[in-house]
């Protein structure tokens, strides 16, 4: 019984873990259009103030992306962890049989 209490908590944030992988990097995917974006604004737009206002958002933009990269790093390694634990459980159980 024990085992199966552990094997329900290691699995109980995979849907979640999952989801939040899967729709970080459907954001990133949305990062070269941003980019391009602002890269397009700063053609358009002439004046050394519009050219600062677009570097300091470049700026901040670049640090949001690190702090979003970081925590999708994070939450792909936790499910690399599920998976490893879900093959040792297999392991396991052909063991045994």
């Amino acid at each position: 019984m024990r085992k199966n209490n552990h094997f329900q908590a290691v699995f109980k944030n995979a849907p979640d873990l999952a989801y939040q992988v899967t729709s970080g990097i459907e954001h990133l995917k949305c990062v070269p259009v941003l980019l391009n974006g602002l890269y397009c604004l700063s053609q358009t737009y002439k004046g050394e103030h519009i050219k600062d206002d677009i570097i300091e958002s470049l700026e901040s933009f670049a640090e949001m992306q690190k702090v979003f990269i970081n925590q999708l790093s994070e939450n792909t390694s936790l499910l690399h962890d599920i998976v490893d634990e879900l093959n040792d459980v297999f392991a396991k159980t052909e063991e045994v049989e």
